[in-house]
């Protein structure tokens, strides 16, 4: 049984634009300013489908910076 997904809106002060994030279950699939980006994750993540046709980024999470 595959796990819930959802689409969240998030707002914050000083950006223009929203940013939406898929979720399935407790993980992230994708943060984006694109509504139409974030819909097309959604329907695949709840058909089950494979996230070949979407385009992906990798992070290097050594590079990352941490605010504390």
């Amino acid at each position: 049984m595959s796990k819930q997904a959802s689409l969240e809106k998030l707002q914050f002060d000083g950006l223009g634009r929203p940013q939406y994030v898929v979720l399935q279950g407790r993980k992230l699939i994708i943060a984006t300013s694109s509504l139409d980006l974030a819909r097309q994750t959604l329907a695949h993540a709840k058909s089950g489908l494979a996230m070949k046709g979407l385009v992906t980024e990798r992070v290097d999470h050594a590079a990352v910076r941490h605010q504390n």
